[in-house]
């Protein structure tokens, strides 16, 4: 993503789940959007900065589904 771009996004999860949003700096991960033991969870999300930026979802021992949606809207 370019700066000025945005990332539209929306899940719901049978069971909790931790989600998030990063990239990487170098060996750093940073996550500008971290949500713990959650079901369901939607916004927008715009990038200040360009970087390659990845949408994460960890389930517990249980496992989940997840429906998710994701719209990706370019900066004008």
């Amino acid at each position: 993503m370019k700066s000025g771009d945005r990332v539209e996004y929306a899940f719901e999860s049978t069971d909790p789940v931790d989600f998030n949003l990063h990239y990487q700096e170098g060996k750093i991960v940073v996550m500008p959007l971290a949500k713990d033991k959650t079901q369901s969870e939607a916004g927008v999300f715009a990038a200040l900065d360009g970087h390659d930026y990845c949408l994460t979802w960890e389930a517990g021992a249980n496992g989940a589904f997840i429906d998710y949606r994701i719209r990706f809207r370019p900066a004008p």
